[in-house]
């Protein structure tokens, strides 16, 4: 069976989890005192520090996901993520108005490209990656794929596509954590 859990408790438990640890997550019927409906589903989740979150899960079901997240990606592309970051933070502030930045991967390099339309000025930086597969370009939004990198605690993070240019997902390499010095 799948659960849908509301955004308010996933940004919750982003909050709490990563000080944290591991959570449990309990579902039940009914929980006495949750809900005045007897007839509604109620979840629990139990975290490492002793903290209790009960919810009412979202009604419905799940969509396809296939349809939107690929099983398989043709392009990867790895890069250092503080590199890419930095980066995307100096660019933002020339595409205000947008918030979107041209990425152009070619082998070994990401071209990255903001625009101000206003002030018709444009700036590109190139970034060392490794990356093979064909010439592929995309766009990338600024508000959403920061808040992404800067959550993330590794060195490294791999860019995956299937080569169209509506998909583009950034992941973390497995088992790879950042030490800093």
């Amino acid at each position: 069976s799948s659960l849908l859990i509301p955004d308010n408790v996933i940004n919750v438990l982003r909050r709490i989890v990563p000080n944290t640890g591991f959570i449990r997550l309990n579902y039940s019927e009914w929980k006495e005192g949750i809900t005045e409906n007897k007839n509604r589903q109620v979840c629990h989740i139990s975290i490492d520090n002793g903290t209790d979150l009960w919810f009412e899960p979202t009604e419905g079901k799940y969509p396809d996901y296939t349809k939107v997240i690929p099983l398989s990606f043709t392009c990867t592309c790895r890069i250092q993520r503080k590199l890419l970051l930095r980066s995307l933070e100096r660019m933002s502030f020339l595409c205000a108005d947008s918030r979107i930045i041209r990425v152009e991967m070619t082998e070994n390099k990401i071209n990255l490209c903001s625009k101000n339309m206003d002030s018709e000025t444009e700036q590109t930086e190139t970034l060392p990656c490794d990356y093979k597969s064909q010439p592929m370009s995309f766009g990338l939004s600024i508000t959403n794929v920061m808040p992404v990198l800067s959550s993330f605690n590794c060195k490294d993070v791999i860019i995956q596509s299937t080569g169209s240019i509506r998909h583009a997902f950034v992941i973390t390499p497995d088992n790879q954590t950042e030490t800093e010095t």
